[in-house]
């Protein structure tokens, strides 16, 4: 396996833009370290990048070349070396044997499910039961999007697009919690 797959099997894209110091919005929407961008028009995704602005594109190796302007070879073993890869994984191990979901990959699913399940209730709420004058009483239902809603879309956030410690972190959290998943999952 060459350098150049060792970095496509392993990092994806998104990961690598944001651990370079990009910014990636949960809609994989960023400004483009390109050109001079004011409003977000580099799309990021697991497998490419484009920019909709200067029309860059391509894969991480792509990404970074370009970001420090040096070779694509030279981007590749940076890639390696800070994300700890060993380019020399044989094949079998890399690329032919089919992945099946890890716990930890299921838990981050149901976990992201349930946080936007949740995020879409408190937002109901929010313009549902808002007060329509400032001598209304406010009502339960609203008080309690108004208090939770940033909390749970932080979460969201961490869990689409922070690092591997962090994702961890934010689920041994939010199981310990007890409100996400009452029993069933802990």
């Amino acid at each position: 396996m060459t350098i150049f797959e060792t970095v496509k099997r392993h990092i994806p894209v998104r990961e690598g833009v944001q651990r370079y110091g990009t910014v990636v919005n949960r809609q994989g929407m960023a400004l483009c370290p390109f050109h001079d961008d004011h409003t977000p028009s580099l799309y990021v995704d697991a497998h490419h990048f484009y920019c909709y602005g200067c029309g860059a594109h391509g894969d991480l190796v792509h990404f970074l070349a370009k970001l420090w302007g040096i070779s694509p070879y030279h981007a590749a073993k940076k890639i390696v070396q800070d994300f700890g890869l060993d380019p020399n994984l044989p094949p079998a191990q890399a690329m032919d044997i089919p992945e099946e979901p890890t716990r930890q990959a299921e838990l981050e699913r149901k976990c992201i499910q349930r946080l936007q399940e949740r995020s879409k209730q408190l937002e109901e709420w929010f313009f549902l039961y808002a007060p329509q004058s400032k001598y209304q009483e406010y009502d339960p239902h609203f008080v309690e999007a108004c208090w939770e809603l940033a909390t749970v879309e932080h979460y969201l956030d961490i869990l689409l697009c922070g690092s591997s410690p962090e994702r961890q972190q934010t689920i041994d959290l939010l199981l310990s919690d007890g409100k996400l998943f009452p029993k069933e999952a802990a």
